[in-house]
């Protein structure tokens, strides 16, 4: 199972799209620092904002932040998962792994766990890069540490139920009907 989960993470490293998908988190981290920093702009001693008007702009800042980064992880899930198993299965590579003494939920959990790892990591990086940036621009985010870990796996969540319900589609159906069916369920 550990031999599948290191070539799954492999394979999810070679993918073109997976590049594509981190050219768009660079541009959306410095468009929305840009954003924080054209908001939190006035916030200096001199001019000192309404308390209660910073906090609703910081929630409102980071939710945004949270809900896009939410749908560029969901993608980058459909992309790497939708074709794992069906492609696998369509090309008669699976044939030849199951011969090997593996049972078949092994190779499943395998490139569960290979791609769940690469989810995780960079669900993490996209989460604190979003409170951080929002803290370094002025944001005043009123939440203790254990609050922002909690927030993190309830992020983490969503992507990972959604990689389970992809990775069963594509055991099931095509690589094209497991892409839709993860995507209307997102």
């Amino acid at each position: 199972m550990a031999e599948i989960m290191k070539c799954t993470f492999r394979e999810m490293l070679k993918k073109k799209v997976l590049l594509l998908i981190l050219g768009l988190t660079a541009i959306f981290l410095i468009l929305f620092g840009i954003g924080l920093r054209e908001t939190f702009r006035f916030q200096t001693p001199q001019i000192e904002l309404e308390p209660l008007m910073v906090m609703v702009a910081t929630t409102q800042l980071v939710s945004i932040g949270l809900y896009f980064a939410s749908f560029i992880i969901a993608l980058m899930v459909v992309v790497a998962s939708a074709g794992t198993l069906a492609g696998d299965i369509e090309s008669g590579v699976m044939q030849a792994v199951l011969v090997k003494p593996l049972k078949r939920w092994e190779v499943v959990v395998g490139k569960f766990l290979g791609i769940g790892l690469m989810i995780t990591g960079y669900s993490a990086f996209l989460f604190f890069a979003i409170i951080g940036l929002s803290l370094a621009m002025g944001a005043r985010i009123p939440f203790s540490a254990s609050n922002l870990l909690l927030g993190y796996l309830l992020f983490l969540l969503g992507p990972l139920l959604l990689l389970a319900v992809t990775l069963w589609g594509s055991s099931r159906f095509s690589t094209l009907n497991a892409s839709i069916l993860a995507v209307m369920l997102y």
